[in-house]
């Protein structure tokens, strides 16, 4: 038992030290990370000071994503820092999206569209909204019984 819990703050070291260096490496700020992670800068703060011990899978792949690394190299599993991506798992418009950034011009141009696809999300998450407002959701008068 006793390696184990070596074992596991041993990883988690590695993870805080990852995180930390990777989100500095790519001029991030906590709050930065944060937003494009899609979770808290609070969070942020306690993965990178040890006081957060787990973090779930999807914030996890969130975060290699946002880092441009893999969650093998965030937990130490590698230290290969690229990463990796299962081209089969990717949709025909996943693939074509990335092709046209990868010919875009330049670095400011890259940018523009990442910015871009942010403010399209954000537009459609204010549709949802205002859809959701606009019909709330039917409760049911009696509960559904049992045939």
């Amino acid at each position: 038992m006793a390696s184990m819990s070596k074992d596991s703050s041993t990883s988690s070291s590695v993870f805080r030290e990852r995180l930390h260096a990777l989100r500095q490496e790519r001029g991030l700020r906590q709050a930065a990370l944060a937003r494009l992670a899609g979770v808290s800068p609070a969070l942020i703060c306690r993965m990178e000071d040890g006081s957060r011990r787990r973090t779930a899978g999807p914030v996890l792949e969130r975060l290699s994503v946002a880092l441009g690394t893999s969650t093998d190299y965030l937990l130490g599993l590698t230290d290969d820092p690229r990463p990796v991506i299962a081209i089969d798992s990717l949709s025909l418009m996943e693939r074509q999206l990335i092709a046209e950034f990868r010919r875009l011009p330049s670095e400011p141009w890259q940018r523009a569209m990442v910015e871009e696809a942010r403010r399209l999300r954000a537009l459609q998450e204010e549709i949802a909204s205002a859809q959701g407002e606009m019909h709330p959701k039917e409760e049911p008068d009696e509960p559904a019984q049992a045939a």
